[in-house]
């Protein structure tokens, strides 16, 4: 039986390097905490089931994007007894707590677009990192013709703009900041909206984005040392996928605290970055296309 009293997962002081358990070992056995996960919300795995069967089961009972929704509209169907039992797994996973970089230089920043709140969150942290002497030649914004959610980021709507990089753009030269740091020079990437195998117009996802950037100017060098700014729960997933598709290069993956209180969107994270695992086991890091995978 799990623990039941209710921990304070988001309001730490402290920030810490930490490693995320891998998710399966080397045998094929789930990791102790998504084995709890299965336990705590009633998904059962066949005995001796192999990796595709897994992300068959955990994409159905996890992956509410599945159905269309945005994360923001993803259902809490868990009690409070549940929803701490869940949150603590995955702060044994190392998706709760704070990632921060081991060097002070890097060649470049990579920060991921989101929606403006998400946005925000992670340029506020740039600059805290900023603040703490960490330093880059570039600032990239990895963003893309994601068309603004009404409701969510009317305050952009209203100013005319259409799309995340425009409102990255906004955000960015808006945002008070060091004076070096301002100065920094900065490219926002601005991945296309792609084609899925039914036909429908998709926003860009990770992996569309880390290919607009493999064919723009901002592409990092071989060898070089770089840095992706991204939040938690997604840093796993952002860095296994980013890792692999910049293989010429050095990638670390950070962010900060985690500030969502929702379970099921963790859950949804955990299926999707099952999925891309299995797929980065089936295919190699040149020929991933995880074009059905909608992160």
């Amino acid at each position: 039986m799990l623990k039941t009293n209710t921990p304070n997962f988001f309001k730490s002081n402290t920030t810490h390097v930490i490693e995320s358990q891998p998710l399966i070992d080397t045998q094929g056995v789930l990791a102790k905490p998504i084995r709890e996960l299965c336990e705590i919300t009633g998904v059962v795995i066949p005995e001796h089931a192999d990796l595709s069967t897994i992300v068959d089961v955990t994409q159905k009972a996890w992956n509410q994007r599945n159905s269309g929704k945005e994360r923001s509209e993803f259902i809490n169907k868990f009690s409070d007894i549940e929803k701490t039992q869940i949150l603590s797994c995955f702060q044994k996973l190392g998706w709760i707590d704070a990632i921060e970089p081991t060097k002070v230089s890097y060649d470049d920043i990579y920060v991921m677009g989101a929606k403006a709140q998400t946005t925000k969150n992670r340029l506020e942290y740039l600059i805290e990192l900023w603040e703490q002497g960490i330093r880059c030649k570039t600032i990239v914004f990895l963003s893309g013709q994601r068309e603004l959610v009404g409701g969510q980021e009317d305050e952009y709507l209203e100013q005319g703009l259409k799309t995340e990089s425009e409102m990255v753009k906004k955000i960015w030269l808006e945002t008070p900041k060091p004076q070096a740091l301002a100065k920094c020079d900065y490219v926002i990437i601005d991945a296309p909206k792609w084609i899925d195998h039914n036909g429908k117009e998709q926003r860009p996802n990770t992996v569309g984005t880390i290919e607009a950037l493999l064919n723009s100017s901002a592409c990092p060098k071989k060898e070089s040392s770089n840095l992706v700014i991204a939040n938690q729960p997604y840093v796993a997933r952002m860095h296994l996928q980013i890792s692999d598709l910049l293989s010429h290069c050095t990638i670390e993956t950070v962010g900060p605290l985690s500030s969502i209180p929702n379970p099921a969107i963790y859950l949804n994270e955990l299926a999707i970055q099952l999925y891309a695992y299995n797929n980065r086991k089936i295919l190699s890091a040149e020929k991933i296309t995880q074009r059905s995978l909608v992160a």
